[in-house]
């Protein structure tokens, strides 16, 4: 079966996907999808060969430019905030928290949906909870 999405939609995709903290609906709503779309049908787009074979491309173009990735950067805040709960420090513990929740689009006004549109986490968002939730333990 031939792959129905052109080349040029799929980098379109994913470059919006990469651009934006890794927001799915987020990124089809940008490229031209109605919300209905984006929220349903469309975030099977991400499992569409060429869409990510583009995201790994992205992705190992932005490792190599700038050796610094989303991951460590919240591994580094989750170190911070614990650091800073060693410490007693609530003022850094907060702006630690703060910059994480950022970092993950929480000082947004998303709409999420009732919990009948949740989606599954993908395999990228499991492999950050679980590296979150290890951190966390380690630092309680």
């Amino acid at each position: 079966m031939a792959n129905r999405l052109s080349q040029e939609k799929a980098a379109w995709i994913a470059r919006e996907y990469c651009t934006n903290r890794y927001k799915k609906v987020e990124a089809l709503l940008s490229v031209g999808y109605s919300n209905t779309y984006a929220n349903n049908i469309g975030l099977k787009l991400f499992d569409n060969s060429r869409v990510k074979e583009e995201i790994d491309r992205i992705e190992a173009l932005n490792r190599a430019r700038s050796g610094y990735t989303i991951d460590q950067y919240i591994l580094e805040l989750d170190e911070a905030r614990a650091r800073a709960i060693d410490y007693k420090q609530v003022s850094a513990e907060i702006t630690a928290i703060i910059a994480k929740g950022r970092s993950q689009g929480f000082d947004k006004d998303n709409d999420i949906g009732s919990i009948d549109q949740q989606q599954e986490l993908d395999e990228q968002q499991q492999a950050m909870a679980r590296r979150i939730a290890k951190v966390s333990l380690s630092a309680g």
